[in-house]
Order: structure tokens, then sequence, then C-alpha cells
């Protein structure tokens, strides 16, 4: 496979975990990545709570954990940790937060001409949606962390909002009995 062929590869199933593409992009593309047990975690986030719905085993070639920028007390955004039984960090994701949904129109003017531009952002009260972390020892976690906005009009500090255990969620399969994205 050429290594244009795999930096696509890469690039669609992060879209379809749906996560930033600047990491991947940023990611180790050599011919020495190679690809590594993972897992797709299925997630429903439900009036604020997190759930992780079902697992998918897989071989991918993950993006490299990342740093964060500063302390935690210091950041906004949205990220998700896989830690290890003893909380020690085994991944770190940086992305875009899955949750709110952006919606963009543009206003008719009185005329019937297109005027200006508008963007909402709806908060549903429940979504799903889909991570690939690499493959843990039973008793990991996944820890998802998110900017909470209390009145709109301020941020407050990132949050530890859900600490789930990865292995409590039920395994599916592919359809063909192999997990998905095999070398």
């Amino acid at each position: 496979m050429t290594r244009s062929c795999r930096t696509l590869i890469a690039i669609l199933i992060v879209m379809l975990a749906g996560t930033s593409l600047i990491p991947v992009l940023a990611a180790d593309q050599s011919p020495r990545a190679r690809a590594q047990a993972a897992e797709r975690l299925e997630i429903r986030y439900l009036n604020g709570a997190y759930e992780i719905l079902s697992r998918r085993p897989l071989r991918v070639v993950l993006p490299p954990s990342m740093r964060l920028p500063g302390e935690k007390g210091e950041l906004s955004g949205f990220w998700i940790e896989v830690r290890s039984p003893s909380d020690d960090l085994i991944y770190r994701r940086v992305m875009q937060h899955p949750v709110p949904t952006p919606v963009e129109w543009v206003e008719q003017t009185e005329g019937g001409l297109p005027g200006r531009m508008r963007r909402e952002v709806s908060h549903p009260d429940e979504k799903i949606f889909s991570v690939i972390v690499p493959e843990a020892p039973v008793g990991s976690v996944l820890v998802i962390y998110e900017t909470q906005d209390s009145d709109k009009e301020s941020l407050d500090a990132v949050v530890e909002s859900a600490r789930l255990v990865i292995s409590s969620a039920p395994i599916k399969d592919s359809d063909d009995g192999q997990p998905e994205g095999g070398e």
C-alpha cells in the first residue's frame, strides 16, 4: 500500500470517528507506522451524561497521543483520555466537541436577496458518536474532559465529565467476524 493511500485511509478513519484532521496530518505516516490493536467506542450523550454503548475491535494506525498545551485549569475544549486501572495515562486525544451541532444559514432580506450569514449552535439532549482508542488492559477507563458553559456568556474551567470503564461495554464484531481494518 502506498504512503498516500495509508494517509487517505487514516484521514477517513479519523473523519468517521468524528475527530479533527489536523492531528492526523501531523501524525507519523512513515512506512514504519504500523497498524495496532484498537477499539471503536460508540458513546451516547444523554441529558448531560455519557455512556459507552459498544466497542468494536479493529486494527489501525492511530495518531500519537497528544500533550496538553498547559495545565487543566488554564484550558478549554474537549478531549478524551484512556487511563489504566492504576490511573496512568495510556492515550489522549484532543478533538472537536462531538455533541454541539452548528447550523448555518443565510438570512433573506425584504427584497428576497441573500442577507447576512447566521450561525447557531444547538445542544441536543441526545447524541451518539464514536472515538477510536488503542486497545487497553481490562479495567481501563475512558475519561472525558470538556469545558462547561454555565451561562453562555463565560466559560468555566475544563471539568472531568465522565469516567467510564471500557471493558464493561459489550463487544460488537464486524459482519465477517474479523476486526475492522486488518492488514
